[in-house]
C-alpha cells in the first residue's frame, strides 16, 4: 500500500464484466492524470463474478500500484460490494461508479466542481438521458418514490450509483451493519447537504445488463422491508378495511334475514368468507414473517460481505 494517503478513492464494484475492466481502469486513470492532478487510488471489488474479471484485475494491480482489488467469496449484490470498498478507501473524497461504461469517467471533473461550488457533502450524477432498459427504468422510478416516502427525500433529488462523497460521509456509512445494506439510503439517513450534478449516460456496450427482474425485485423489498414499516401499515389498513366492510356485509344479511329474504341458508357465503379471512391471515403472516426472517439475520450477525482474497495496492 502507498505510504501516502490519496486524496480522492474511486470505489467499483465489479460483476462479470472482464470485456469492459481495462478500458475503465485506463479512462479512470487518465482523469486523474490530466484533469483532477490530485492522488488518487482505485479500489475494485469482485462481486462474485463467474467470468474471468478476477483475473483482468490482477492484470490491472499486477500495472499499477495505485489499485487495490478485492475478491467477494459470493455475490453479496452492488451495494454491499460498494460498501466493502467503503470499508477499506482512504481518500478524502470517495467516487463511485458502474463498472459497465455507462457512467463516463471523464465526468468525474464535474461532481468535483459541483462539490467545491456548493459546499455539498454529496454529488450524485443525473443522467441527460437514460439509457436504460424500460423495465429497469420503471425498478428505478419504483425505488425512487419509495426513498420519497421513506427517507423524505424531495421530489426533485435524483439517487444514482454515479457520485462522489466526502470522507466523513463514507466513515459514518460503514458503521451501519446490515446484511442488506441500501447506500442510497444510507446517504440520506447522514446528510441532507446533496445536490445532482447533470452528467452523460451511456449506452451499455458489453453484453446485457446484470440487473434482472430478480434483483430489481429484490432491491424493493430491501428498501421497505428493512428501513420502513410501510408494508406492516399497508396491512393493517387492509385489514381494517376488509373488517368494516365484513361488518356491513354482516348487518344487511341480518336484515335480510329478518324481513325474510333469506329462508335457507347457504354454504357458499360462509365458504366464500372463510377463504378471505384465510387470504387475509396468511398475507399478514407473510409481511410479519419477513420481518421476523430480517431480524433473525441481524441477530445471528449475517455477513455484509465475506472477503477471499484482497490484494493491496504497493
Amino acid at each position: 500500500m502507498t505510504t501516502k494517503r490519496p486524496v480522492f478513492s474511486v470505489v467499483i464494484p465489479v460483476y462479470n464484466s472482464e470485456r469492459s475492466l481495462n478500458e475503465l481502469s485506463k479512462r479512470v486513470i487518465e482523469v486523474f492524470k490530466k484533469e483532477i492532478k490530485a492522488d488518487y487510488e482505485i479500489i475494485f471489488v469482485d462481486d462474485g463474478s463467474n467470468d474471468r474479471s478476477w483475473d483482468v484485475l490482477k492484470g490491472l494491480k499486477h500495472n499499477n500500484t495505485r489499485i487495490t482489488i478485492i475478491q467477494l467469496s459470493r455475490n453479496f449484490g452492488q451495494h454491499n460490494a460498494t460498501l466493502c470498498g467503503f470499508n477499506f478507501c482512504r481518500g478524502d473524497y470517495i467516487v463511485t461508479l458502474d463498472d459497465d461504461l455507462q457512467h463516463p469517467p471523464e465526468e468525474i471533473p464535474k461532481l468535483y466542481r459541483r462539490m467545491i461550488e456548493t459546499g455539498t457533502d454529496v454529488v450524485i450524477g443525473r443522467p441527460e438521458k437514460k439509457k436504460h432498459s424500460l423495465f429497469r427504468n420503471l425498478g428505478s422510478l419504483i425505488i425512487d418514490k419509495a426513498y420519497q416516502k421513506i427517507f423524505d427525500k424531495p421530489a426533485g433529488l435524483y439517487i444514482g450509483s454515479f457520485r462522489l462523497l466526502k470522507g466523513w460521509v463514507v466513515k459514518e456509512i460503514i458503521l451501519n451493519k446490515s446484511p442488506n445494506p441500501m447506500i442510497g439510503g444510507l446517504i440520506l439517513q447522514t446528510t441532507d447537504k446533496i445536490v445532482n450534478e447533470t452528467l452523460l449516460h451511456c449506452k451499455r456496450v458489453y453484453g446485457p445488463s446484470n440487473y434482472k427482474i430478480g434483483k430489481i425485485v429484490k432491491l424493493i423489498l430491501d428498501l421497505f422491508v428493512n428501513y420502513s414499516t410501510l408494508p406492516l401499515k399497508i396491512v393493517s389498513g387492509c385489514g381494517f378495511l376488509f373488517f368494516i366492510v365484513s361488518f356491513v356485509a354482516g348487518i344487511i344479511v341480518v336484515i335480510r334475514k329478518i324481513f325474510g329474504f333469506i329462508t335457507v341458508p347457504g354454504w357458499a357465503s360462509l365458504i366464500l368468507l372463510f377463504l378471505f379471512f384465510s387470504g387475509m391471515n396468511m398475507i399478514v403472516l407473510g409481511v410479519v414473517g419477513e420481518y421476523v426472517a430480517r431480524i433473525i439475520k441481524e441477530v445471528m450477525c449475517s455477513k455484509q460481505y465475506l472477503i477471499r482474497e484482497k490484494l493491496n495496492g504497493d
